[in-house]
């Protein structure tokens, strides 16, 4: 059934007139676009962190190595 109060056009409303008006999700469309969210910071995060361990483990290294030539 398709209703208009002005505001919302096209805005839908279930034809048991249960007042579900089609533009709230459902509670699985929830979830999955949670389990999305997590997904792409993990997909960001780990790949960033793991070159940041790189990073500080060459520099660590680095400080080692000149550490060690200039107590000779």
């Amino acid at each position: 059934v398709e209703i208009s109060d002005g505001n919302l056009p096209g805005r839908t409303e279930a034809a048991d007139g249960s007042g579900q008006d089609g533009l709230m999700p459902e509670s699985y469309e929830y979830v999955m676009a949670a389990y999305g969210i997590w997904s792409l910071v993990f997909l960001l995060y780990v790949p960033l962190i793991k070159r940041k361990v790189r990073t500080l483990q060459q520099n660590i290294e680095a400080l080692r190595n000149e550490d060690s030539t200039n107590t000779n």
